[in-house]
């Protein structure tokens, strides 16, 4: 039903001639209770953030509206439970500079927790072609489920050796269930590290 939405949904978009450009993103929203450890699948985000970065278009990259979350400066805990709907949380809505409003703008955003109740993910450059949105989707869904998976051993592992060619091709092995979606990340990748935009 859902691919069947989005059909839906870029029929009415082309009645109505919509049309993206590079300043556009695609939002993804994970639903908080869907992800059995919220922690886990934030630091697993933070490990492989630099891959996952890779597989968008440069202008997704330097851009001030899906930024990494790496060097935000919040622990995972501490954004997870200081939500403004916590007695924590209002008092810091006093402050000039709310965490929330800090980390609204990351390509993973935690923000939405409170206001949502999910994680929010922006990286994905805005687009209307329903197959791009399809594998993104299940890229993320994927990605879930295996930070579920994962050993603290592999993601620690991960950390210290990110960045490593060998290991881009591993972690697309491992978050793609199919050949039709490892061909796919596997010719962005591709297209986007050799001067695509």
């Amino acid at each position: 039903k859902t691919w069947e939405a989005l059909e839906e949904l870029r029929a009415f978009g082309r009645s109505r001639r919509w049309k993206v450009n590079k300043s556009c993103g695609l939002h993804i929203h994970l639903d908080k209770d869907s992800i059995p450890n919220l922690d886990k699948f934030i630091r697993t985000w933070k490990i492989l953030e630099d891959f996952i970065f890779r597989l968008m278009p440069v202008s997704r990259r330097d851009n001030s509206f899906c930024k990494p979350i790496r060097g935000c400066g919040f622990s995972c805990e501490h954004e997870v439970n200081d939500s403004p709907h916590t007695t924590h949380g209002m008092e810091m809505c006093f402050r000039p500079m709310r965490w929330w409003e800090k980390c609204r703008y990351h390509a993973l955003n935690r923000a939405s927790i409170s206001r949502h109740n999910s994680i929010e993910i922006r990286l994905h450059s805005g687009t209307t072609d329903v197959n791009k949105i399809r594998y993104w989707i299940i890229f993320l869904l994927n990605l879930v489920e295996w930070s579920m998976q994962a050993s603290e051993r592999k993601l620690a592992l991960l950390d210290i050796r990110r960045g490593e060619p060998k290991v881009y091709e591993y972690l697309l092995h491992f978050l793609c269930k199919t050949q039709d979606e490892l061909e796919y990340w596997q010719s962005r990748y591709i297209k986007f590290n050799r001067g695509g935009n």
